[in-house]
């Protein structure tokens, strides 16, 4: 290597073939393919690449200006990233953002890349503005209809769920089509957005997977009740699927749990979980978009609404894990004042409450007692509802380290008062509570 650069070369390009293609495979395709007027050395070498990774960067119209004033179509570029590869590079990797191809041509592009053996699979399909509807939150007045959304939304090809290759699926804005009896042995991350499915196919994909390991489902508004059969789940999320009414997971190896939407019905099981004490990390999200939509949330709200007055820890099914580790604080003693305290110094002419009723305070969450190490809460309003659930966790969590709040914009010249407010709920002494600014 000393030799070559002594000579005019450099220490890059002295490394093996091996290397540059991993360096290249991290690079978008048409920067990868510029590298080859670099030297002799880097002439072919990006033809070895197995990845084809381009963005489309045209808005409203297919096709834009490049240099000279000469129109660039961004399918060629697509085609010829696909076609530069040597006979012997399969392409393992395909992400791709596009602004509505043609049918016939992204089906060319995706039967050549499940012939050629793809691994990772990532398309996001981008329309015009005007054919884009508003999935987060919902329309308050009228359901969306999927059966006239299903004519703007490109329909998935079907060869794609016949890859035995296929490990890693992305999809974003399609409207779902499946062939029969299709079986996806070997998928293990599954990632749907904004997916269409009038024909409630969405089921039949996930039951199809045996061997998912991680799943997300992001604005899919067919969504109702979801099964997930697969016993090797080890990741879950489900982001803004307002009309989903329950979600039941059967694997025991669950980790991670990510739910971000509306609070679910009074008096239901939302989530059923076959093994909830391994999971980890649950991440648990009010959709703002949904609170503030309409007038009916605001914030001299029942603090009982949403919450199940007959509620019993022996029926209750969420992610609660159990520590082997019994923590240094006492935990067999309820808060003192479970009545509704004076009102917050900290009102601005609004009436705040952090009263929690009695219902809640009789819920007993195992997890709070011995394991949660770690709670973070975003976009703090300082709303009942909010400062009752962080009394309530403050007051239980025994073993709790830090206390982690981000506060909603124009509150952070209150930090202080806010800060004293949420720590005078503290259970265990030593918890620090941290305000920061969003």
């Amino acid at each position: 290597m000393a030799t070559s650069h002594s000579h005019g070369g450099d220490r890059l390009s002295a490394l093996p073939d091996s290397a540059l293609v991993r360096v290249l495979s991290h690079l978008a395709s048409d920067e990868a393919v510029r590298s080859s007027v670099l030297s002799r050395r880097w002439l072919d070498v990006y033809q070895a690449v197995p990845v084809v990774n381009l963005v489309d960067t045209n808005k409203g119209e297919r096709y834009g200006c490049g240099a000279g004033g000469l129109k660039v179509c961004f399918d060629h570029q697509v085609t010829s990233a696909i076609l530069s590869k040597g006979m012997t590079t399969p392409i393992h990797t395909f992400r791709l953002s596009v602004l509505q191809p043609p049918y016939d041509l992204l089906n060319q592009w995706i039967g050549t890349i499940v012939t050629s053996g793809v691994q990772d699979l990532d398309v996001k399909l981008r329309y015009r503005d005007t054919d884009m509807p508003t999935l987060c939150p919902l329309s308050a007045s009228a359901d969306l209809d999927e059966n006239e959304t299903e004519g703007s939304y490109t329909k998935t090809h079907r060869q794609i769920f016949g890859c035995t290759t296929l490990r890693r699926l992305r999809l974003k804005n399609w409207t779902l089509d499946l062939p029969p009896g299709m079986v996806m042995e070997s998928l293990e991350t599954l990632c749907l957005a904004r997916i269409m499915d009038p024909d409630g196919l969405l089921q039949q994909l996930v039951s199809s997977c045996p061997r998912l390991v991680d799943l997300t489902l992001q604005e899919c508004p067919s969504i109702k009740e979801i099964s997930v059969p697969s016993r090797s789940l080890r990741s879950f999320a489900m982001i803004c699927c307002h009309n989903a009414s329950s979600v039941e997971l059967h694997t025991t190896c669950l980790q991670s749990l990510h739910y971000k939407g509306g609070l679910p019905p009074r008096r239901s099981s939302f989530f059923t979980v076959a093994n909830y004490q391994g999971i980890k990390a649950a991440t648990i999200e009010i959709c703002e978009k949904l609170c503030s939509r309409g007038s009916d949330v605001e914030s001299d709200a029942d603090p009982d609404d949403g919450l199940d007055t007959d509620a019993d820890a022996s029926s209750y099914e969420g992610p609660y894990g159990e520590s082997d580790t019994e923590p240094d604080v006492e935990s067999d003693t309820e808060p003192k004042d479970s009545a509704q305290p004076k009102n917050s110094a900290i009102n601005n002419g609004v009436e705040y409450s952090s009263w929690v009723p009695e219902s809640l305070w009789c819920m007993y969450v195992r997890c709070l007692d011995r394991s949660v190490r770690r709670i973070n809460i975003g976009n703090y309003k300082v709303r009942p509802l909010e400062k009752m659930l962080s009394r309530f966790l403050l007051s239980r969590a025994a073993a709790l380290e830090e206390f982690l709040v981000t506060l909603a914009a124009g509150l952070y010249p209150q930090k202080d008062e806010i800060g004293n407010e949420l720590a005078s709920w503290r259970w265990n002494r030593c918890t620090r509570v941290t305000c920061k600014q969003k």
